[in-house]
């Protein structure tokens, strides 16, 4: 593989990043060490980069670059391995969270004055990085958000004590709440071959509906919630239930990050997700699957091709 030291690209609206280095005579996107970008990014610009650079790309020079919202996007440069120095946008005046999320050789990081907020974990498991701006200590949902409409399915009380019987006991307080700020109405259904769960936005309703499968154990059902969960977060951030792009999967690691701060799932499911959490399929592995099958048998042992059916291909009736 013939090695691109120092490449340079500009995009445009219509020249992204993948575009631009095949123009600039990149065959293989891993052979570039060195890359300077000018010009508009755009959301899959980082992801191209964390998904086809993350080991070998070395150093990012964005001085000269802008971005929309002025942001460097939440989870943008995840697990990017080989960075060791990278240089922000001029004009950034935010820093998303775990936007280097265990980029772990990276020492060297040029922060304009112009950043007025560092997300939570911006620099989660990056222990070259010891000068940065102050960061959160964590991300929490707002317990205070005065906004949070009322759970749909009856009283607090009997909702909790039906959902202890599907999802861990320390999980539950998350989990009522995640359900009492969005109005979800949350339902099981007989075991599904093909899929464990489904997300139906409020098209003529003011609720959102998930559906579980009821033969699942509590850690599976639990990360399937979750996995649903992050397709609600797309519709309501973005205004569509997207199916497994990069603003879903965005959103599901930061839900996943959430859970395993709290210490919610046991040692090896944690690992696990940490790994799948990398580049985040849109089903689990094989890995994180046997290891969830282990907390509990299921009447179907047999695992399905998706874990998710959206609703754009497929209704619930209620």
């Amino acid at each position: 593989m013939k090695v691109n030291n120092c490449i340079s690209v500009r995009l445009t609206s219509e020249i992204r990043l993948e575009q631009a280095l095949k123009e600039a005579g990149v065959k293989k996107p891993a052979s570039v060490k060195k890359l300077t970008i000018s010009g508009m990014l755009a959301l899959e610009d980082f992801h191209y980069v964390q998904t086809r650079m993350r080991r070998t790309l070395k150093a990012l020079s964005m001085g000269s670059a802008s971005i929309e919202e002025n942001k460097i996007p939440d989870w943008a440069f995840n697990h990017c391995i080989g960075l060791t120095s990278v240089s922000l946008p001029n004009s950034v005046e935010k820093i998303g969270n775990c936007a280097f999320w265990e980029c772990n050789h990276l020492t060297s990081i040029t922060i304009p004055d112009s950043v007025k907020e560092v997300g939570a974990d911006a620099f989660f498991n990056c222990p070259g990085i010891t000068s940065t701006a102050i960061l959160p200590e964590s991300y929490e949902y707002k317990d205070n958000d005065d906004k949070a409409p009322a759970i749909l399915c009856g009283k607090l009380y009997e909702l909790r004590t039906w959902l202890a019987e599907y999802i861990p006991e320390h999980a539950l307080d998350e989990v009522m709440y995640m359900l009492q700020k969005y109005s979800i109405h949350l339902k099981t259904t007989k075991s599904r071959r093909s899929l464990w769960g489904t997300y139906i936005p409020p098209w003529k309703r003011n609720y959102h509906v998930i559906t579980i499968n009821d033969d699942l154990n509590k850690y599976e059902f639990l990360e399937v919630f979750l996995h649903e969960y992050a397709h609600l977060l797309v519709q309501v951030n973005y205004g569509c239930a997207r199916t497994h792009g990069i603003e879903w999967k965005n959103c599901f690691r930061g839900v996943l990050h959430h859970f395993i701060r709290k210490n919610i799932f046991p040692n090896d499911i944690r690992l696990a997700i940490q790994d799948y959490m990398v580049k985040t399929y849109a089903k689990s592995t094989l890995q994180l699957c046997s290891i969830l099958a282990k907390y509990g048998t299921r009447k179907n042992h047999c695992y399905p091709f998706d874990l998710c059916c959206c609703c754009n291909c497929q209704t619930v009736n209620e």
